[in-house]
Formats: structure tokens, sequence, C-alpha cells
């Protein structure tokens, strides 16, 4: 007599209702069989007996069907619990397989866009690489995994600065290039450029040695030195009144880098301040650490042109 069937409730109902006419039948006979008035004990002796009975086929009937109701409930939650961990589980393998044959479309992306190429994330965290970057960029393959910091990457690479990445340019978040020269003596041209999302894609190529040049005069390198300032500077004050911050971080990254390469360490460290402004996009600072740069500048380019040649 389980819950199993739905038929059965009323199969159970209709034995305990036969059961309760049985024995009232059967008790309201053998009162009649008396001619006589019941006493009160014959009474008691025939009616409570039938009351139990009646009581108990009642009350377990009663329970009966209080566990069929539920166990039913309990089957149809676990039912409904099923379903969901079925669709969940289908949904993760889908995403699962986007996710795989998202990795091999970057992968193949990368694979063309360069003999090496590695993909960073905003916080400078590897993503994705092509099949080469390992070798180009001198690391072991089995160190590179999703998620490994550029500086950590850096720190994987042979020791020597002519052997290293430009850690510092590519964390710039403007576009730039370097070379570097590998452990056989050969070329290497690192390129990066911004992407999405803050990304940065950086791209490495064989490249040709560099030429010998001829040296230069120090007024030769002070005369190239005030031209790119004089050159650049109008451009980073208009980038500044626009509020253009990524044209003001690569303008001010550039002189910096010819400021601090030729001695103009307070322009320098004033252009510093310039692109943190920028790259947090405080225009109120970027305007107040601007203001006294023409005449840094001016100051730096003088004591540059009196250095003996």
């Amino acid at each position: 007599m389980g819950p199993g069937h739905a038929s059965r409730p009323a199969i159970v109902l209709g034995t305990v209702a036969a059961f309760g006419a049985a024995v009232w039948g059967v008790t309201l006979h053998l009162l009649a069989l008396d001619a006589r008035p019941p006493a009160v004990t014959n009474l008691a002796v025939l009616l409570v007996p039938a009351a139990l009975a009646t009581f108990v086929a009642a009350f377990g009937a009663g329970l009966w069907l209080g566990d069929r109701r539920q166990a039913i409930r309990t089957a149809a939650v676990a039912a409904a619990g099923q379903s969901r961990l079925a669709m969940v589980q289908h949904e993760m393998h889908a995403a699962a397989e986007r996710a795989a044959l998202e990795k091999q479309r970057i992968a193949l992306l990368l694979d063309s866009a360069a003999p090496g190429a590695a993909l960073f994330d905003a916080a400078h965290h590897l993503l994705a690489w092509s099949r080469g970057f390992a070798a180009l960029a001198e690391v072991p393959e089995g160190a590179l995994q999703p998620g490994l910091p550029l500086a950590d990457l850096v720190r994987l690479q042979p020791a020597g600065l002519t052997r290293k990445l430009s850690r510092h340019g590519i964390e710039a978040g403007i576009a730039g290039a370097a070379r570097r020269q590998l452990g056989d003596g050969s070329h290497v041209e690192d390129r990066w450029a911004p992407g999405a999302e803050g990304g940065m894609l950086l791209t490495c190529r064989l490249a040709e040695p560099p030429r010998q040049a001829v040296p230069l005069s120090t007024a030769a390198l002070a005369a190239l030195c005030e031209e790119e300032v004089r050159t650049r500077l109008p451009r980073l004050g208009i980038a500044i009144t626009a509020g253009d911050v990524a044209a003001v971080r690569m303008e001010a990254h550039a002189i910096r880098g010819v400021a601090a390469s030729f001695g103009l360490d307070a322009l320098a460290a004033a252009l510093l301040v310039v692109e943190t402004a920028a790259r947090a996009g405080d225009l109120g600072a970027l305007a107040a650490a601007s203001n006294g740069l023409p005449d840094l500048a001016e100051d730096g380019l003088r004591r540059l042109a009196r250095q003996p040649a």
C-alpha cells in the first residue's frame, strides 16, 4: 500500500470505509440480537471497541495519506533539482567549449600577428601568447601561464638590460618599441600597442643588427634634444588644454625620456607628475603640474647648451 500509484489513495480510503462499515455493522447486529434494552455495560463493551477500531483505521489512513503527500512533494523537489543541475551542467559545458574556442581563436590571431606575440590585460597579466613567443622572449615555455605578471615574465629572462623586455615602456600604456639582443647575437624588435579595455599587445620579430653610426658630438646631441623638446612641448600644451589625457601621456612620456637621457632632471621629474596625473585622469592636477614646464624646459636647455663639447 505504498504511495507509488495514483489509484492507491482510493483503495486505502475504500478499505478503511469498508472496515468501518463492517465493524459498525457487526456491532449494531449484536445489539439488535438482544431484545431487551442494552445495559450501559453492554453498550460500552460493544461500542467502545468499534469506536476505537474506527479511530485507529481513520488515523492510520490519515498518516498514510500525509506520508504519501510528503513523498510526492519530495519527489517533485528532487526532480526539479535534478533538472536545474542538468541545466547548469549543460551551460557550464557550453561555456567551457566557448572558452576553448575563444582561446584557439586568440592563439591563431597571435600566431598571425607576429612570430612572437603576447596579449596582456589592463593589470599587465599575461592572457595569451603565440607559439614562438617563448623562444623570442628567451623564457621557458612551461613557465608561461595565464595570469603571469609582466614583472615576473621579465625576471624569467636572462640577466642584462639588453636581454630583457622594456617593462616600463609596456606598462606606460602607450605604443612604443625597443630592441633586444638574444643570446646567439641576433636582434629582436619588440613593439607594443594598447588594445581593448586597457590591454596591451606585444609583438616580437627578428631584426637586422643596428648599423654602426658615426658618434655625434655633444653639441649635435644637445641640438637634437632641443629640437625634440621644442617640437613636442607645444603639442603637450595643446593636449592638456583639450583634456586629451591619452595624448598627454604619450607626449609627456616621450619628452621625459629625452630629458632624462640628457640630464634635464628637473624637467623629467615635472613630466613624471604630468604623466601620472594624465594616467589617473585628474585634469585639475594635470593643469597644476603643467604650469612650470616651459620655464623648466628653457632652463634645462640653456644649461645643456653651456656644457663643454
